[in-house]
């Protein structure tokens, strides 16, 4: 759960994007159980971005949308 976080800055739409992408690796490997690592695994896979993430995307939707902070 730390890492989900870590990962996706607790953004719900990144959250989903990562487990389910962690869920069909999960699978694919034959894995009853899905650990940090193949968290991280799938995030560098989906070329996620390292360090903090959710700043940065509510700063790009708040400029497309014409949002103020």
């Amino acid at each position: 759960r730390r890492e989900l976080q870590a990962v996706t800055g607790g953004v719900p739409r990144l959250i989903n994007v990562i487990c389910d992408a962690a869920l069909l690796a999960g699978y694919a490997r034959e894995r009853s159980t899905l650990d940090a690592a193949l968290v991280r695994e799938v995030a560098q896979d989906l070329e996620f971005p390292e360090g903090e993430r959710a700043p940065v995307m509510r700063e790009r939707k708040k400029r497309r949308f014409g949002r103020s902070p």
